[in-house]
């Protein structure tokens, strides 16, 4: 089954009115800005590395780059101008973020219908974009609607982002979300619970091929099993039509401690009490890659 494009939202050039300026003290030095350029220009090279699965374009948007090369030469510019021109780009990047990822939920809900059960895998919300999210975006927008469905949250192990966020920001937002191992999302589905997975994506291969967090091609070959769909929420800056398949996406691998080692933290965070258990044998052989292909055709749309 060929997978669908839609339609992204066209953006005006203008950027988005801003609130108020705050003082910008001026002992701020140029130093500190020639510091925080030399980090844009780090996070630049990473974003475009072979290494990094995600798409270079969605990392680090094109107008962002940019902006940096415009204010490459600090003695140019006042110290004010500098730090209001990266203030400004950023809001600018938020404001066309959450247009974006406000269509994708728009979309989404109107796969959504009252008591709907949605299974999620990892944590594509409000903390990982703008506002609503990707994957969560048609939960959102649904809630806002008036219609209220049940979501199943993969822990997504091995740093459990699904139980660490997602269930979490879900929770506060005042979604019924009830939090499962990995392990149980066969029996979610197994028992009628989930009707529909929503998953979000790093990259897409010019074939539909997804590179996601590790286990969505597990969560996807399940639900062809049990008949649900299954539906890739991105943004059209996610499609990399350099790459081919799924195949020539590069797989970052992880350090190995992220599988043998759990951290268990206090009760009492102000005592910032962090616990290391080591629950595998020093020879066992461990491999921790922290994404997983999908093709194409395991997913609906």
């Amino acid at each position: 089954m060929p997978f669908r494009l839609i339609k992204p939202p066209a953006f005006s050039t203008a950027p988005p009115p801003l609130p108020a300026p705050r003082h910008i003290n001026p002992a701020i030095s140029l130093a500190m800005i020639s510091r925080a350029l030399e980090r844009m220009e780090t996070a630049l090279r990473y974003a475009a590395a072979e290494h990094s699965t995600e798409t270079p374009e969605r990392t680090v948007p094109e107008h962002a780059t940019a902006t940096k090369h415009s204010i490459t030469q600090p003695l140019q510019f006042s110290q004010p101008q500098l730090l209001t021109a990266l203030r400004n780009e950023a809001l600018k990047l938020i404001s066309e973020d959450t247009a974006v990822c406000r269509k994708i939920g728009e979309y989404g809900a109107e796969l959504l219908t009252p008591g709907m059960g949605v299974l999620t895998h990892c944590n594509a919300g409000a903390l990982a974009a703008s506002k609503y999210g990707t994957a969560l975006a048609p939960i959102y927008i649904s809630r806002e609607r008036g219609v209220n469905v049940r979501v199943f949250a993969d822990e997504t192990r091995p740093l459990l982002q699904g139980a660490r966020l997602t269930s979490y920001e879900l929770y506060k937002s005042g979604v019924d979300v009830t939090l499962i191992c990995d392990n149980m999302a066969s029996s979610v589905m197994q028992k009628g619970w989930a009707d529909i997975v929503f998953v979000g994506c790093d990259r897409v291969a010019a074939n539909g091929d997804t590179a996601n967090k590790i286990g969505t091609s597990g969560v996807a070959v399940l639900a062809a099993e049990y008949g649900i769909p299954v539906y890739v929420c991105a943004p059209f800056s996610t499609i990399d039509p350099a790459t081919p398949t799924g195949a020539d996406i590069i797989i970052e691998e992880r350090d190995p401690s992220e599988v043998t080692d759990l951290l268990l933290k206090s009760a009492h965070e102000l005592n910032k009490c962090v616990i290391v258990v080591t629950h595998s044998p020093d020879v066992a052989k461990m491999a921790d890659a922290v994404f997983s292909l999908k093709r194409g055709l395991l997913y609906t749309a």
